[in-house]
């Protein structure tokens, strides 16, 4: 672990909960097993109060849980790339890993 996630684990005071998604979603990500990264998501999405959702069209917009996703892999410390455009198009979300895309 490097000193700024020593750092920010120590002001943050993070939770096993917290740790364990970090956890999961890197070993999704080399393991490239996505339908373990999709239950990850899918947990942590889950976890958001239902008063989030009431009265508001929140669930219809697939940016808004596109930019939580983007936010969320960034804040990790992950290379990512949004929207990232190739000579097929464009490819939603590149996350970059030591010896994989």
């Amino acid at each position: 672990m490097s000193r700024n996630e020593n750092i920010i684990d120590a002001l943050t005071k993070q939770t096993t909960e917290k740790l364990r998604y970090q956890d999961d979603i890197y070993d999704a990500l080399e393991e490239v097993d996505f339908e373990k990264l999709k239950l990850v998501f899918v947990s942590m999405f889950a976890s958001i109060p239902h008063d989030n959702y009431r009265k508001n069209k929140i669930a219809k917009y697939e940016g808004f849980y596109a930019s939580v996703i983007y936010i969320y892999l960034q804040s990790l410390g992950l290379e990512i790339i949004g929207e990232d455009v190739t000579n097929k198009g464009n490819i939603d979300l590149t996350v970059k890993l030591d010896n994989l895309i």
